[in-house]
Order: C-alpha cells, then structure tokens, then sequence
C-alpha cells in the first residue's frame, strides 16, 4: 500500500459544497451553449485525486471512470493522461480540473499536446470537454462552445 502524503491529500480534498457548485455549473455551461448533456452516455474524469468529484457525480447517477497518475481513492483508475486505456472515440463527456496548470506534475509543452490529443481520441466526434483549466492557445481537436475568458469551458470534438 502506498503512504499518502499530507500535501496529496490536501489537493484532492474537495468541500462538499464545491461539489455541487462544481455539477452546477457544468450543467448550467452546457444548456448555456445550448448543446445536449448525455446523462446515459459515458463520463470521464481526468485527475479524479481521491474521489470526491467522482463520487459526487456517481450518485447523481453519471456512468463515469475516474483516472489519475497518482490515485488517492478508491474505483479510480491509475493512468497518464497521455496513455488512457479506453478505445477510440468511447467517451461522450470528459471532465478535468487543474489538470494542466503544471503545479502537481512536470509537464512540457509537449506532454500538454500528448494530453490534448488523448482526450481527443477518446471522444466521440461531436462529444464535449469540460475543462476548468486555463488554455492559452486554441485547442486544435475542438471547438469552443463558451464565450468569454472563464477559466471553466467547454468543448465539443470536431
């Protein structure tokens, strides 16, 4: 079994009431870019920490796997994002949170690239991206549905 360390737990660790902030507004973007939420499709979580998203958006009745490097919680997946181990174009929505902002792990330029175009494969065409991350640059695979300079948006694959 592997130690967690106090700085592990401490990222992961998300309040309860960020939990359904974070649900809402994920719905609350998709209606306002007026494309369809797939409650029966399939989810993904990329950097699931220990759960806490995971298992929020389990009980609202979501079919989501959890995937992170460094899991911290149980039913999630040990995975670089680079390398998921999913078919082609398997996966209606993908979920991700500070998973590109570099502090947690090493990444280049071009691991990000990696990421993005994973994330990319593993999509159905036509299949959305939520990303509460900060992209300074078009992401090539998708198209931007939200308007304005959040740091939360979502994408639909080309």
């Amino acid at each position: 079994m592997t130690e967690v360390g106090f700085r592990d737990f401490e990222r992961t660790r998300e309040p309860e009431n960020n939990l359904s902030g974070l649900y809402r507004r994920m719905l609350l973007e998709v209606q306002k870019c007026g494309v369809a939420f797939p409650e029966s499709g399939s989810f993904v979580e990329l950097g699931s920490g220990a759960g806490d998203n995971l298992n929020f958006l389990r009980n609202k009745g979501l079919h989501i796997q959890g995937f992170d490097i460094k899991p911290l919680g149980p039913g999630i997946l040990k995975s670089d994002v680079a390398a998921l181990p999913l078919p082609s174009e398997s996966v209606d929505f993908v979920i991700s949170k500070q998973l590109f902002d570099g502090a947690e792990y090493d990444q280049s330029p071009e691991d990000q690239e990696k990421m993005l175009r994973e994330i990319a494969r593993v999509l159905k065409k036509g299949g959305l991206y939520y990303a509460m991350e900060i992209f300074f640059d078009d992401l090539d695979e998708f198209e931007r549905l939200s308007a304005g300079g959040s740091n939360e948006a979502l994408y639909r694959k080309k």
